[in-house]
């Protein structure tokens, strides 16, 4: 027996099942946290020095560089990055160091710098990203160098700076003091 549905039928059963995905979609939207990222803007293009009484210094031979950070902080022994073991805070903060010399073209690297907004580290020239969000829920925010003083040929250093949860952004300026105290060893 070959049973029909009569058209007025069909179209009441589709209304309902898109008044059903709408009433979803509408309960998904409101229902799912916000993460409003702020808006952290450098009050000058350039990081200069900051009292860093207290502070403990990281220095990477192989690499080639130093930086110091707050006693929260810690140089976390149970991973390990491109470069160098990260700087933690606790669970909720991190800074990264990644050499990706020679995995990007001049082209890419052309790109990156475009993108990005060009700071002064002490002498040092920067580019930095713009604050994003991440797969944690935080936010993260990206510097990179692409001159090395004294350095023969070109290089990509990266410092990545991400939050490990929502709530921890406040963490970003204590990150930008940590970056002023960034150098490469001669």
């Amino acid at each position: 027996m070959n049973r029909k549905i009569s058209f007025p039928i069909a179209i009441i059963i589709i209304l309902i099942c898109a008044v059903f995905v709408a009433g979803l979609a509408i309960w998904c939207y409101l229902c799912t946290p916000k993460i409003e990222i702020p808006e952290f803007k450098l009050a000058e293009k350039t990081l200069s020095a900051v009292d860093t009484t207290g502070w403990k210094t990281y220095r990477n031979e192989e690499y080639g560089f130093e930086i110091k950070y707050p006693p929260k902080y810690r140089v976390a022994t149970e991973t390990a990055t491109d470069v160098a073991p990260a700087i933690k805070a606790d669970s909720y903060a991190q800074i990264i160091f990644r050499d990706f010399t020679g995995d990007y073209t001049k082209q890419e690297i052309e790109n990156i710098k475009k993108n990005s907004e060009k700071i002064k580290i002490g002498t040092l020239e920067a580019f930095k990203s713009d604050l994003g969000g991440n797969m944690d829920g935080g936010v993260e925010l990206s510097i990179a160098f692409f001159d090395r003083p004294k350095a023969e040929e070109r290089m990509y250093f990266n410092i990545l700076f991400c939050t490990l949860q929502p709530g921890k952004e406040e963490e970003l300026g204590t990150f930008y003091k940590m970056l002023s105290t960034f150098r490469f060893l001669e």
